[in-house]
């Protein structure tokens, strides 16, 4: 039992677990963002006098508009799976509170049957006892 209570708290702590190392990568995304800016307020000050300089500075804005991109998705993403996470979770603790109550019931119908069993065998033995005492009256 306590084996399956480890695998569904594996399950149940996924969410949690997720989400501390996603925020360690929302935090890296968001300095690159910053670095991003940075280097945009750089090459906007900038005047390329030459060609090769004029290149740099195009293929430079580029690089940072599709690093700025692509931090932006990224932290979308890790939030997107952090919201399906945390409701895979919760679905699970239903499911693990319904494995529960479910147990709880096939215990307690246990423990009636047994109750009644209990009953019947007390009943007869009284009813054997109260055979062989009238015998012996007898």
């Amino acid at each position: 039992m306590n084996e399956s209570k480890d695998h569904q708290m594996k399950y149940l702590e996924i969410a949690s677990v997720f989400q501390n190392k996603a925020s360690e990568v929302v935090l890296w995304q968001r300095q690159s963002g910053r670095t991003c800016e940075a280097v945009a307020k750089r090459l906007a000050s900038e005047r390329p006098k030459t060609p090769q300089e004029f290149e740099r500075a195009e293929n430079l804005k580029d690089f940072v508009i599709k690093t700025a991109t692509a931090n932006e998705k990224t932290i979308d993403l890790l939030e997107y799976i952090k919201n399906l996470l945390q409701d895979i979770a919760k679905d699970e603790e239903v499911i693990t509170r319904s494995r529960e109550m479910n147990q709880l019931r096939d215990q307690s119908d246990t423990i009636e049957v047994l109750t009644a069993q209990r009953d019947d065998y007390f009943n007869q033995i009284k009813d054997e006892v109260s055979r062989r005492i009238k015998e012996n009256i007898k």
